[in-house]
């Protein structure tokens, strides 16, 4: 189980910080305080439209709510 949640903690921080991470690289306390509500909900945009900032008449193409 944590090595998938490193895996996508990983994706994440890369998204964020616009850098391609390893997943070996271990985040800093301060690194993990700077994410913002903003981040997330890019984040998640992202991974359910493939783009940070959707249209409001698009549909989630990769992963859905349930």
């Amino acid at each position: 189980m944590t090595s998938q949640y490193k895996r996508e903690l990983t994706r994440f921080m890369s998204f964020k910080d616009g850098v391609m991470y390893s997943n070996d690289r271990v985040f800093t306390t301060a690194e993990l305080l700077q994410v913002t509500p903003d981040h997330l909900c890019r984040w998640m945009h992202k991974q359910a439209y493939g783009d940070p900032e959707p249209a409001e008449d698009m549909k989630p193409v990769h992963r859905q709510v349930l």
